[in-house]
């Protein structure tokens, strides 16, 4: 049996074949709403609309989540260590 017949039931998640999430890319040309020409970003524009979307997408945090192996068990006592916290700071 190939592989891809035995991958035909599993639900597939946002990742690729490779599993790296794809990056939000960013334009260098953008239309402008008032005249209808087309002109160049900055790079420092660039980055900061690069920044956000990575922020959004939340593609780093998945990224450290998956640096290590956390136990079942390990994600339970953080789980209830938050739902601790936040029932105190709602007081």
């Amino acid at each position: 049996m190939s592989q891809r017949n035995d991958r035909a039931g599993e639900k597939r998640s946002g990742w690729t074949r490779s599993n790296i999430k794809c990056l939000p890319f960013v334009t260098s040309e953008y239309v402008d709403r008032k005249t209808g020409e087309t002109r160049r970003k900055d790079v420092e524009q660039m980055l900061r609309e690069f920044k956000r979307r990575v922020q959004k997408s939340h593609v780093l945090e998945e990224y450290k989540a998956r640096q290590s192996f956390v136990s079942p068990s390990q994600k339970r006592r953080a789980a209830k260590k938050n739902a601790a916290h936040k029932r105190r700071s709602r007081r």
